[in-house]
């Protein structure tokens, strides 16, 4: 049996132009928000780049990363967007990060309390949030 499911697209500018866009999925009988599909455009590109996916429910922020594109070798730590882990429409608790086809699940309040902030203005990137991956690989699934 399939459940009927609504559906709602929202958009949110940053500071730098760069815009997030959000399909969130809601259950058509009780209107009670399911999930959302996390796209991110750069002001400087044509493209929409999959971000993840959000599940109101689980609190919890689910993204894939392979190391030789997502890994910031100099402070040897990942990336999360600082617009979508603190926005409180989304209220992400956890992130459940699948890095290399190993899986993570760690509290948002680790990149609170550990994470450093970096912002790639100058080639077009969203402000983001890094958290080393000394810490992230504490969290293995």
């Amino acid at each position: 049996m399939f459940i009927r499911m609504l559906e709602q697209l929202l958009a949110k500018d940053d500071n730098s132009g760069n815009r997030l866009y959000l399909r969130v999925f809601m259950d058509d009988e009780t209107k009670e928000k399911v999930s959302a599909n996390i796209h991110l455009k750069l002001k400087g590109e044509d493209r929409f780049r999959a971000i993840g996916n959000y599940y109101f429910h689980e609190k919890t922020l689910y993204l894939k990363r392979k190391s030789e594109k997502h890994f910031h070798r100099v402070t040897k730590s990942y990336g999360f967007n600082y617009n979508i882990i603190t926005d409180p429409y989304l209220d992400v608790k956890y992130i459940c990060a699948e890095i290399d086809d190993v899986k993570y699940r760690f509290p948002k309040s680790a990149i609170d309390e550990f994470g450093t902030y970096l912002h790639f203005k100058q080639e077009g990137f969203e402000l983001q949030r890094f958290l080393k991956f000394a810490l992230i690989k504490n969290y293995k699934e």
